[in-house]
């Protein structure tokens, strides 16, 4: 397939014209699906069920701020970047893509997340949909379009995600 080969092109190409790039382009197998350079990330969103996560940086030699919020109360964890939080942005902005899924499983349910990196462009952010990894998926799912892909992601990623400052930071903010 023709179209397969030529995404990264078309990502290289396409770049600076967010309207060029067609969403549903088809996913290349066994290569990384990279839409934006971790080391260019000035903004993340995380957003799932019970966890929200924001973080932010001014330019790209400083560390992230980062609040956590998660559902059911209690205060807003906060702290500074470290190791845990940029293997997250590390995993979220290349993700190799091992296959399509063999089922589709439900697209709406608290095991997906949306996250969103930010490089600083007049671009919006990239938005990547990803399911936990279950015993019955083998793997972290990735929703591209109407189809899904088992995509490698670390799950000690997911574990750090979970643990919120505790992994992420590399210090506690003030009143975090």
């Amino acid at each position: 397939m023709n179209c397969v080969r030529s995404l990264p092109l078309l990502l290289a190409l396409c770049a600076p014209l967010t309207a060029c790039i067609d969403e549903c382009t088809p996913v290349p197998v066994g290569e990384p699906l990279t839409l934006i350079k971790a080391e260019e990330v000035l903004q993340v969103v995380v957003s799932g069920a019970n966890l929200k996560l924001f973080a932010y940086r001014q330019t790209v030699a400083d560390p992230f701020e980062i609040v956590v919020v998660r559902s059911g109360g209690g205060p807003a964890e906060r702290c500074r970047s470290g190791a845990g939080f940029t293997r997250l942005v590390e995993a979220s902005s290349a993700l190799p893509v091992i296959r399509q899924a063999n089922t589709t499983v439900e697209e709406v349910s608290p095991e997906w997340f949306i996250i969103e990196l930010w490089d600083g462009s007049k671009r919006s952010g990239i938005e990547q949909r990803l399911r936990r990894p279950t015993s019955r998926d083998g793997g972290t799912l990735m929703q591209w379009c109407y189809k899904q892909y088992v995509v490698a992601f670390e799950p000690a990623v997911w574990d750090s995600l979970s643990s919120g400052c505790r992994a992420l930071g590399a210090s506690l903010a003030a009143g975090g």
